[in-house]
């Protein structure tokens, strides 16, 4: 529940150039779009997997970067470790 509502998340697994491990995810509301969730998550993963870790998380926590923002949703990277 977020905000008084259902929401589900979708997350891949990524492995940075040196072989370290990511979850890059995205909340969503149900009644959202499922397939521009996923679309939006491989995207997310394509610019990590060019650009880097530091890159893509900067960009990733830019607000400015609506190629990564669906609606109120947004990417997010976090470790294995949280």
């Amino acid at each position: 529940m977020s905000k008084g509502a259902k929401k589900m998340s979708y997350a891949e697994m990524v492995t940075d150039r040196q072989g370290k491990k990511y979850f890059i995810a995205c909340g969503y509301y149900p009644e959202g779009n499922r397939d521009k969730l996923v679309d939006l998550v491989r995207k997310g993963y394509q610019y990590f997997k060019g650009n880097g870790t530091t890159q893509a998380v900067r960009e990733f926590n830019n607000p400015q970067a609506s190629g990564f923002v669906y609606g109120n949703l947004y990417l997010f990277i976090y470790t294995l470790n949280g």
